[in-house]
């Protein structure tokens, strides 16, 4: 319905995350560009959530958003060789299922 959409679309801003200077003490990884999170309580980019969000970005016509989505995703494969589970370090011995290719099909 039009009322669905336009909560959703005033949603998007409030959960658009920037980690590139997350605290140096912190397990939140920092990425390259800013990323939405699965709701408000969140700041890691979770990978399985993700690939859902960006089907609702997509679909929002905010393909720029999901792009850097996909450029973060990239950077923690480049890092770790693989997608962890979401962007903190007390994730980086377990990962989700392998959404990267469907990521990258806007």
């Amino acid at each position: 319905t039009p009322q669905v959409r336009a909560h959703i679309e005033a949603l998007w801003g409030q959960l658009e995350r920037n980690s590139a200077e997350a605290p140096e003490y912190g397990s939140l990884i920092p990425l390259p560009e800013p990323y939405v999170v699965p709701g408000g309580r969140f700041e890691e980019l979770y990978y399985w959530d993700s690939y859902f969000v960006m089907l609702g970005l997509k679909e929002s016509g905010r393909i720029g958003m999901l792009q850097r989505m996909v450029d973060d995703f990239a950077s923690l494969i480049e890092t770790f060789g693989f997608i962890p589970n979401a962007n903190r370090t007390y994730y980086l011995t377990r990962s989700q299922p392998p959404f990267f290719l469907a990521h990258g099909r806007p």
